[in-house]
């Protein structure tokens, strides 16, 4: 079986699917999210909305979502300062322990969201290309080293057609 899968910015819901935020629902648009488990469910729901029209999404394994059978880890971020001198960027929490693990899937979606809570940029990544890092910080623009990543959701499909 092949499956190409092509997901883009454009692609993703922007108005009204309603989430929590504080106890708060507001719509995507303006999305205020203040709790980790808030804001990773929304990334979630955000991948499962992109890929559930071209494959089988499911939530039923230890990672946070399959698609066609491939584990699949999701992260998401706000803006937020991520170093000393006070630079915005994003910073994703892969490892955690007792909390969060990307090692389970096969590759590792991070989303980052606009100060409204849009989705700006998804990094598509194969879980072999994280070395065992703890953590990874995108810059504010999306550039740097991880910008090769952005929007390859070609890697999914890789990994599909090997199974």
């Amino acid at each position: 079986m092949v499956v190409v899968v092509v997901v883009g910015r454009e692609n993703s819901p922007t108005t009204t699917e309603k989430h929590g935020g504080g106890g708060e629902n507001q719509e995507n648009k303006g999305v205020k999210v203040s709790h980790n488990t808030d804001i990773g469910s929304y990334g979630e729901r955000l991948v499962m909305q992109m890929l559930t029209p071209i494959g089988e999404v499911t939530t039923e394994s230890a990672a946070d979502l399959t698609f066609e059978g491939i584990p699949l880890e999701v992260k998401t971020a706000s803006p937020s300062k991520v170093n000393g001198r006070g630079e915005v960027g994003y910073q994703f929490c892969l490892y955690r322990e007792g909390k969060t693990d990307y090692r389970k899937a096969s590759v590792v979606i991070l989303i980052a969201l606009d100060g409204a809570g849009r989705p700006k940029g998804f990094f598509v990544v194969p879980v072999d290309r994280l070395a065992q890092r703890k953590k990874i910080t995108v810059k504010a623009d999306l550039s740097g080293k991880w910008a090769y990543w952005l929007d390859k959701w070609e890697e999914i499909a890789r990994f599909v057609e090997g199974a």
